[in-house]
């Protein structure tokens, strides 16, 4: 089909975790619905891709996952109407070669294996004994009685004062600390600008590429577990793109309805932020698709696709061009795709900035189709704004000036983007990273 890479990537961990107040972090219980990397071995996980990738050459496959920063719980067992929120809030993480970067991630969904094990050994090991003494309280009074002589009553309360009173109060200290750990908290309502971006925090220390997952898309599901019914949701997101920080981008090109890309909507919000100095780098727009197998509810490899301009087909160059934004998302369909000859204002291409002496810019467009003589419309948009809309027939060039709005010309330096989108006939469309022009 013409693919030379594919970032390849699967659940990270795939696992709900609940607990039972007031000691939520000593009675819980995790249930995982499918295999994750955690559980199969990150390791194991990323010599399979590097097997695969020394097998054959034709397509290179570029290791990630897709990891939950966080999710939590709202309603409460009495009322039978809990819900686990943004379970599927999901990251793609590109660009890691390292078990214990991953493993070690402050996600907040509860324990995690690998990262917390002394927590699960501790809070497992008072659970025991916790369950062993309220059992002992029960059985042995009358028993060590019968042996010693002394009074059930005595040796019951011996046994509370003795051994499970020690044993609560070690249990409220280890609740209560990890009630104050971030890691843990998926109690307490949504935050995305302290839980999530403490991920993304994380990830820019590893220097690792990040990207919200099909932001736009909404899932819910309703589950029992041991009788006790619960509902999984998570909703679009578009608070979250602005209110977190040093992701490298999202995808706006998936198999949904794409309208955080459109001119005006919340990539313009976001990229506004970066010229008014609010986030040290533009974020892009990646192409994502949900893809298990070919045929999958009618779906091909192809059919989404992020093209990236790199200088060679390996791992490390097409990682760099995916850093600095030198690459355009497409979506395809029954055969028809549209193809980006040039992007240019000024002379200068997708991720890169520039600058103008005058005011003025040229702008040059150029796309080519898998199927030539087909209809598409073109938006050219500046700063959220389009400039410039045409109707236009694949393949075609379009060339034309603009000038910047008088509001932006002075003495002060000016930062301006400018963006595309091409559309052909449903779902057919090409979606162009920004070009930055300084004055």
């Amino acid at each position: 089909q013409g693919v030379d890479a594919i970032f390849l990537t699967d659940n990270l961990l795939e696992s709900i975790e609940f607990g039972l107040p007031p000691f939520r972090h000593i009675f819980w219980a995790s249930h995982q619905e499918k295999p994750s990397v955690l559980a199969l071995g990150v390791k194991r996980c990323l010599a399979e891709v590097q097997r695969e990738n020394e097998r054959q050459g034709d397509v290179l496959y570029i290791p990630g996952v897709e990891l939950v920063p966080r999710f939590f719980w709202s309603g409460s067992l009495r009322s039978t109407n809990l819900v686990c929120h943004n379970h599927q809030r999901n990251l793609i993480v590109l660009g890691t070669q390292d078990a214990h970067d991953l493993v070690s991630l402050p996600a907040a969904v509860g324990y995690v294996p690998g990262r917390d094990t002394g927590w699960i050994f501790t809070t497992r090991l008072l659970l025991l004994l916790f369950i062993g003494g309220c059992a002992g309280l029960i059985f042995m009074p009358r028993l060590l009685a019968r042996r010693s002589g002394l009074r059930v009553g005595v040796i019951r309360r011996a046994w509370l004062c003795g051994l499970l009173l020690p044993l609560v109060l070690a249990m409220v200290v280890v609740n209560e600390v990890a009630l104050m750990m971030p890691a843990f908290n998926i109690y307490s309502p949504d935050d995305p600008a302290r839980f999530e971006q403490r991920v993304l925090d994380a990830l820019q220390r590893q220097n690792l590429i990040s990207f919200w997952a099909s932001p736009e898309a909404t899932d819910h599901h309703e589950f029992k577990y041991g009788g006790v019914p619960f509902a999984v949701d998570t909703r679009a997101f578009p608070e979250v793109l602005l209110k977190t920080r040093g992701y490298t981008g999202f995808a706006g090109v998936n198999e949904g309805e794409n309208k955080f890309v459109d001119p005006g909507s919340i990539w313009d919000m976001v990229l506004k932020q970066y010229l008014d100095g609010k986030r040290d780098e533009p974020p892009w727009c990646f192409g994502e698709m949900l893809y298990h197998y070919e045929g999958q509810a009618g779906k091909r490899l192809s059919n989404i696709e992020t093209m990236v301009w790199a200088q060679e087909k390996k791992a490390a160059a097409l990682l760099a061009s995916v850093r600095k934004g030198f690459f355009y998302a497409r979506s395809n369909y029954r055969g028809q795709s549209l193809t980006l000859d040039q992007w240019q204002v000024n002379r200068w291409e997708s991720g890169q900035t520039g600058h103008t002496t005058n005011g003025t810019v040229d702008i040059s467009l150029r796309v080519s189709a898998k199927i030539p003589g087909e209809k598409a419309e073109v938006l050219i948009i500046r700063n959220g704004e389009v400039i410039k809309k045409a109707d236009m027939t694949v393949p075609f060039e379009l060339n034309f000036q603009d000038s910047l709005p008088r509001a932006a010309r002075g003495p002060q330096e000016t930062r301006v983007y400018y963006r595309a989108i091409v559309s052909g006939k449903y779902p057919v469309r090409l979606v162009i990273n920004p070009i930055f022009i300084r004055r």
